[in-house]
């Protein structure tokens, strides 16, 4: 899946894969690999390159809006 993101006021291109268990982001070119686990419908948690975040998920009119921390 390849997603046009929004961070800090600047475009991005974000892709990520699946790879059995595990999800492999790619931003900018730069490959990183992610454990993503749905903790409630909506809401994950990701490890990457060991540093948790806490997601949530939010469909909007055209596509979606995602909330981190």
């Amino acid at each position: 899946m390849r997603f046009e993101v929004t961070l800090d006021g600047q475009g991005h291109s974000v892709e990520l894969r699946r790879r059995g268990e595990k999800w492999e982001c790619s931003l900018e070119g730069r490959s990183r690999d992610l454990d993503v686990v749905e903790v409630s419908p909506g809401r994950f948690s990701v490890l990457l390159e060991g540093q948790s975040f806490e997601l949530r998920v939010e469909r909007v009119e055209g596509g979606y809006r995602i909330h981190g921390r």
